[in-house]
C-alpha cells in the first residue's frame, strides 16, 4: 500500500455571483456567492451553512460557529483569527494568505483543505478529524493536534515548532522543508515520512523518547 498522501480536492466554485455581503444570522443558508469584505467579526450563529463561496478579504475573526457546515469554500486574505467552529464539517476548503491564529477546530471533521501561505499559530485541532489536506508555506507554530486523526495530510515548507501531536493517529503523513524542534508528542510520528534536513531537529526529541543517550564528539 502506498504511503504518499492523496491529493485534497479543489473547491467548485464556478459561476458564481458577486453580491454584498449579507448580515450573518443562525440558519442562514448562503450559497453561490462571491463576497468582497465581508464583515462577520465577533458574532455568534448556529445551524448555518456556507455553500460554493468565495470570500475575498473581510473579517471572521472571534466569531463562534456552533453545527455549521462549510463546503466549497474559499477565503482569500481573510481574518480568521481566534475563530471557534463547534460540532461542524468542512469540505473542500482553501485558504490563501489568511490569518487564522487561535483558530479553533476543535472535534470538527475536515476533508480536502488547502491552506497557502497562511498564518495559523495556536489553532486547535484537537480530537478533529483531517482527510486530505496540504498545507504550503504556513506558520504553524504551537498547532495543537491532541488526539486528532490525520490521514493525507503533507506539510511543506512550514513552521511547526513547539506543535503538539501527543495521542495523535498519523496515516499517511509528510513533512518536507519543515521545522519541527520544540515538537510534543513526537512518537506519533511514527509511519510517518520526513525529510532527511528536517529530522536533525527532532533528534534529542526522539532520543528521549526511545531512551537514546546523545553522546559528544569527545565522549566515550
Amino acid at each position: 500500500m502506498s504511503t504518499v498522501p492523496r491529493a485534497p480536492a479543489k473547491p467548485r466554485l464556478d459561476d458564481l455571483e458577486s453580491v454584498d455581503p449579507p448580515a450573518l444570522s443562525s440558519d442562514l443558508v448562503l450559497t453561490d456567492r462571491r463576497l468582497a469584505d465581508a464583515y462577520w467579526a465577533a458574532t455568534d450563529t448556529e445551524f448555518v451553512e456556507l455553500l460554493r463561496i468565495d470570500l475575498q478579504a473581510g473579517s471572521l475573526a472571534d466569531s463562534h460557529w456552533y453545527r455549521t457546515q462549510w463546503t466549497d469554500l474559499q477565503l482569500v486574505g481573510a481574518d480568521v483569527a481566534n475563530t471557534h467552529l463547534v460540532e461542524s464539517g468542512l469540505r473542500r476548503i482553501r485558504f490563501a494568505d489568511v490569518r487564522a491564529t487561535g483558530l479553533s477546530l476543535a472535534g470538527c471533521r475536515v476533508e480536502d483543505l488547502t491552506a497557502d501561505n497562511s498564518l495559523a499559530e495556536f489553532a486547535n485541532f484537537r480530537q478533529s478529524t483531517l482527510v486530505r489536506a496540504r498545507f504550503n508555506g504556513c506558520r504553524l507554530a504551537g498547532v495543537d493536534f491532541s488526539e486528532a486523526k490525520l490521514t493525507d495530510v503533507v506539510f511543506d515548507n512550514c513552521d511547526l515548532s513547539a506543535a503538539i501531536l501527543r495521542a495523535a493517529e498519523l496515516n499517511r503523513v509528510t513533512f518536507r522543508h519543515c521545522r519541527l524542534d520544540g515538537l510534543a508528542g513526537v512518537t506519533a510520528l511514527a509511519g510517518t515520512r520526513i525529510a532527511t534536513d528536517d529530522l536533525i531537529g527532532l533528534a534529542g526529541q526522539l532520543a528521549d523518547a526511545l531512551g537514546i543517550t546523545l553522546l559528544g564528539p569527545t565522549e566515550d
